[in-house]
Order: C-alpha cells, then structure tokens, then sequence
C-alpha cells in the first residue's frame, strides 16, 4: 500500500515472545478482538516513519511506571505482510495508521475473524514473525 514506510515496530512485552535461538515467535502475533465493526482482529504496531518511532516504543511506560515492552522491539519489513496479501490473503488481512493520544506512529495489522481456520490463523502468526521479523532491538537494562 501507498503512504506507508517499509518497515513497522512490534513491542516485545516478555521474553516468551523470543525463542531460544533469538527468533521472534508466532505468539508476539496474537490478534485481539477489539470490537471492531468491520470483524477485523488487531495487533498493534508502530510505523517506522522515523528514528524515534522505536524510541517511542523502547521507552514507551505502562501506569504504574514500568517499561511496557521490557525485552525491546521487533522491526519488521512491511513487504512480507504485502506478500501475504497480494499472494493469498487479500481482504483477509490488511494494516492502518491508527494514532494515538501520545503516539503518533500506531497502527495496527488487521485480520479478519471467522473466515480462516486456527491453522491458518497461527500460520500467518507464524510467517510474520519468522519471515517479517528483521531484526530485535533489545532494551537496555537500566
């Protein structure tokens, strides 16, 4: 899709995200219901639109003051995701800018429910993150 940079940010929240060959695994991939009114599933992202979309993230603080994504981030190409729509997923999975107060770069990966099986399900999970993922930006420890 036009209007999108090459590359989008996936926040690591634990280390059973990272297998221990340092993979990322399907299951940093996981689709939530939000309710949405169009029946897609969300994982949330940042777009790589510039440098401090991953510092955003690295930094980023739940309410209680600690890091949200205390492993780092996954950096991801966006053409794998095009792949998987153009090749055998088109109007089954998609991605949007979805900003928020105080993040600017959110987005989402979209996909949609209760037209693919659970194999297939955990089988794009599986392919973002084994084919996507291009490199883990690791948080430092403080």
């Amino acid at each position: 899709m036009q209007g999108y940079p090459e590359q989008l940010i996936r926040g690591i929240a634990n280390s059973q995200f990272i297998d221990s060959n340092g993979l990322a695994s399907g299951s940093l991939f996981q689709f939530i219901d939000t309710h949405r009114s169009d029946g897609f599933y969300e994982v949330s992202i940042n777009w790589y639109d510039e440098k401090e979309a991953l510092q955003h993230i690295l930094e980023q603080k739940k309410d209680g003051g600690t890091f949200q994504f205390k492993v780092g981030a996954a950096i991801l190409q966006r053409s794998v995701i095009d792949d998987l729509i153009q090749n055998k997923l088109n109007n089954l999975l998609s991605y949007e800018r979805a900003p928020l107060d105080g993040n600017k770069y959110h987005g989402n990966i979209l996909r949609k429910d209760g037209e693919l099986s659970p194999e297939i399900q955990r089988g794009i999970a599986a392919t973002i993150a084994l084919m996507g993922v291009k490199e883990i930006q690791y948080r430092d420890e403080e």
